[in-house]
């Protein structure tokens, strides 16, 4: 069977959100599946991580995506030419995004829509783009996965797409993530001078992340705790419309104890197991990688209550309302001022880690594409 896959996400070196998704789930496919073929078409040049096996073909094709513009030239020209020209048994996409007028059978993963929700998250040519082509997308896909129930509801509801065309999947955790042992994570504290007690947020930032509202409430558990030597620490990269987070931070009075790391070049994990708790405001999550991570590091979490959070992080995690920073102070008193809760999240933070598996993840998502790759023949 030829497997034609869009891996234009795939970007070196940092890998977030979709691309991480990307990366797991298709590395694994190609190396148990020798007996297919894979053609993966990148929108710019091809780096060796990405080269995941001989019975894998990485493909340039056309201009690197970085406007809608380009968005829709890539997808409904060069990638529809290239897929024509192998003519494939099926095609997959990790991402929402797909040429319109594929002749092929497809599918396609929905990480969410925020888009449908909250229309001032994004520049405004990507919301635009969005809105218009994301249902041509979703009613032109033969198949769908989604990464949460949640995510499957919001196509229902927005889109009118019928549930026999969703199958959910979900996310897996990297095999990165995982509890360190005491004496490794004190040598781990000296190396990097890490002698105070800190919060710990993991993830880009964008209006979507509520980061201004996390500094908020970060203020506030400040004073009303007075003594404390609690530490912010940021680390994700400034993706976009994050003037007003830099602001906060620069007005916040315990600003001398927020540190924004953008992309952490150390161990991430061992800085995960060293954070007194794990805090994960967003507003609107189809999954939310880093709240399973954080378990799996054996970390505390705090996390907002909204979209697929629950249902992702069911009884492991401390949950509070995204939108008031009195919610989220007190979260935080509650977490860091309670041993007893802490280790009531530290256990079951590392037994719902458990049920996320990128082996499970990756075996389903072939399941689906040979299903109907095999309808197709």
């Amino acid at each position: 069977m030829k497997i034609a896959i869009n891996g234009r996400i795939l970007i070196n070196p940092h890998l977030e959100g979709i691309g991480r998704y990307t990366h797991e789930v298709i590395s694994r496919m190609v190396q148990n599946h020798p007996e297919h073929t894979f053609y993966i078409f990148h929108d710019r040049q091809v780096n060796d991580m990405f080269k995941y096996g001989l019975n894998c073909h990485n493909i340039k094709i056309g201009l690197p995506t970085r406007h809608p513009i380009l968005w829709r030239l890539w997808m409904d020209y060069y990638l529809t030419r290239a897929i024509k020209h192998i003519s494939p048994d099926v095609f997959f996409s990790p991402e929402s995004f797909k040429p319109l007028s594929l002749e092929v059978p497809s599918i396609i993963t929905t990480h969410d829509i925020v888009y449908e929700y909250y229309h001032t998250f994004n520049r405004w040519s990507h919301q635009q783009y969005y809105q218009r082509y994301s249902p041509k997308w979703h009613k032109t896909a033969d198949q769908i996965i989604t990464v949460s129930n949640f995510t499957k509801k919001t196509l229902i509801d927005k889109y009118r797409i019928s549930p026999n065309k969703i199958k959910v999947i979900y996310n897996g955790i990297s095999d990165d993530y995982y509890p360190i042992p005491d004496q490794e994570l004190l040598t781990f504290r000296k190396e990097n001078d890490i002698t105070e007690p800190f919060l710990l947020y993991v993830g880009s930032i964008h209006p979507r992340k509520n980061i201004e509202l996390l500094i908020e409430a970060f203020g506030a558990y400040k004073r009303t705790n007075i003594s404390s030597r609690l530490k912010l620490v940021l680390v994700g990269r400034m993706a976009w419309k994050y003037d007003k987070v830099l602001a906060a931070i620069k007005t916040c009075e315990y600003r001398k104890d927020i540190h924004h790391f953008g992309y952490y070049s150390g161990d991430l994990n061992k800085l995960m197991n060293c954070a007194k708790a794990f805090v994960y405001p967003s507003l609107f999550e189809g999954f939310g990688l880093p709240i399973v991570e954080s378990m799996a590091a054996g970390t505390p979490a705090i996390v907002s209550d909204s979209s697929a959070h629950p249902e992702i992080g069911a009884n492991a995690a401390y949950y509070f309302n995204p939108n008031s920073v009195e919610s989220l102070a007190i979260a935080i008193q509650e977490v860091i001022n309670n041993q007893q809760i802490q280790n009531k999240l530290r256990s079951a933070g590392l037994n719902r880690a458990k049920d996320f598996s990128w082996d499970a993840a990756s075996s389903e998502v072939y399941d689906f594409i040979e299903q109907l790759g095999n309808q197709s023949k």
